[in-house]
């Protein structure tokens, strides 16, 4: 039995089709679902890449595996935390991770490799393609220096490096090393896991994708940039002149790069099939976090419409597509409404391998809900999120099916003795868009929720 995962950086549960966008093309995820099973509520852990990284391939919350931010901040995976590629490994399977570089690099998860002498897993091998976001900040870079100067010269080279087809576009360069890496390794048991990069800003997707859902658009877009960049970082992020047009536009190009890393994924399926390992090859899609896109608004002021993250745990943040495919055992086009979390990916694969799990895992294996044994393994999910934002902040949620909880503390106030943060709660059965603050109409349910979302903290202190 084989594995294959997939995760797509910045990937909004509701971007894609098969979780029911009106008009985005995604082919390849939907070829999943309809192949497998397609979870509705799955959340991740912390919503930042590295964190959300490490969630996945060690089953573990981050306040245990140890790693809260991305790579350039936390440093690396503690090696005493085994994860799901260096257990596969020392059972004889053929490991890779490929990946874009953003927020990994050799730091989050920091698997020893083959020139480690001494390590018990020294058939882990990671190829990183490591030029990957070098190139692209490259070219945003020649971006802005044309914007900045004005430069025909400098826009010329900008078009030719991105269109003379010298290079690849970042994902296509991960699938096209993923999928020779599989023509190389099919024939024994293998593990690839991919970092699909692209969906992740700065939104440059490649033609046909950069017009695909917003044709009539006329601005060059490093004409669009430019205005982006004179607003200064602080409005980039909050996104105040990304209102109307400009916001339709922006999330039109995110939407040419959903689909445009949703053609690479297809590529690594029909590799898949020309290799004749879709019976026996467990596929994971899944995302890293989501985002925010000006969805909602920062104190409620609609001059300050949140628009990137980090901060602020509301389920267009948290909540992530989660698709498994695996025919032999997993009915097609399985829909399960059950609460999951990212956690519970390397309990289910190891059970799935029958590889026994570690107690101190904290995922949970989906196999009883896939198998119809239990409609639930959750009663509640949870959320966290220490580091820096838009204001750096302490955050922790606790979302039921119905009820959601969240708790939200300024950095600066918990280093300074954990004054009371801001609280907010949601009937997000009736309310999912998270619109209606209900903390003081319904104080008995923030209570109990409070209290739950504390003690899973281990701490009765507001600042955590």
């Amino acid at each position: 039995m084989n594995v294959v995962i997939v995760i797509v950086d910045t990937l909004r549960w509701d971007a894609l089709a098969c979780y029911g966008h009106p008009y985005v093309k995604t082919p390849g995820a939907d070829r999943l679902a309809n192949e497998g099973i397609r979870f509705t509520n799955a959340f991740v852990e912390e919503p930042i890449t590295g964190a959300s990284h490490t969630c996945v391939i060690t089953g573990m919350r981050p306040r245990n595996h140890g790693v809260r931010y991305n790579y350039e901040t936390s440093g690396s995976l503690p090696r005493d935390k085994r994860n799901l590629l260096d257990i596969l490994a020392g059972n004889g399977y053929a490991v890779d991770f490929i990946h874009g570089g953003h927020g990994l690099m050799w730091g989050s998860v920091h698997l020893p490799t083959s020139n480690e002498p001494g390590t018990p897993q020294a058939r882990v091998f990671i190829r990183r393609i490591n030029d990957i976001m070098r190139a692209r900040r490259a070219i945003t870079q020649l971006e802005y220096e044309y914007l900045r100067a004005g430069g025909e010269a400098v826009k010329a080279d900008v078009h030719q490096r991105s269109s003379r087809g010298r290079q690849k576009p970042p994902d296509e360069r991960i699938s096209s090393e993923a999928c020779q890496w599989l023509d190389q390794h099919h024939q024994q048991p293998f593990c690839l896991y991919v970092h699909f990069q692209h969906p992740h800003g700065p939104m440059l997707p490649p033609e046909p994708y950069r017009s695909m859902y917003d044709p009539d658009w006329k601005e060059e877009i490093y004409d669009f940039l430019e205005r982006a960049e004179r607003r200064g970082p602080a409005d980039v992020l909050t996104g105040p002149g990304y209102l109307g047009r400009d916001r339709d536009h922006f999330l039109a190009l995110y939407e040419g790069e959903v689909s445009y890393t949703d053609n690479c994924i297809k590529q690594i399926l029909e590799k898949l099939d020309m290799l004749g390992h879709v019976e026996d090859t467990i596929f994971v899609l899944c995302s890293d976090h989501g985002e925010h896109f000006g969805d909602r608004f920062i104190d409620g002021n609609p001059d300050w419409p949140l628009w990137s993250k980090p901060s602020y745990l509301y389920d267009n943040f948290i909540r992530v597509p989660l698709i498994i495919r695996y025919p032999p055992l997993f009915e097609k086009g399985t829909r399960i409404e059950g609460l999951v979390q990212n956690i519970d990916i390397t309990p289910t694969i190891l059970n799935l391998l029958h590889v026994p799990l570690s107690p101190d895992l904290d995922g949970i294996s989906l196999l009883p809900l896939v198998t119809g044994e239990q409609d639930s393994i959750r009663n509640e999910v949870y959320a966290e999120f220490t580091g820096p934002g838009i204001v750096s902040t302490i955050e922790a949620t606790i979302r039921t099916k119905r009820w959601k909880y969240m708790y939200n503390m300024p950095l600066l106030l918990y280093r300074g003795g954990g004054q009371p943060g801001g609280e907010e709660l949601y009937n997000v059965g009736e309310d999912p868009a998270e619109t209606k603050n209900l903390v003081e109409d319904k104080p008995n349910i923030a209570e109990g929720l409070r209290s739950r979302l504390y003690h899973f903290l281990k701490t009765p202190h507001p600042g955590f």
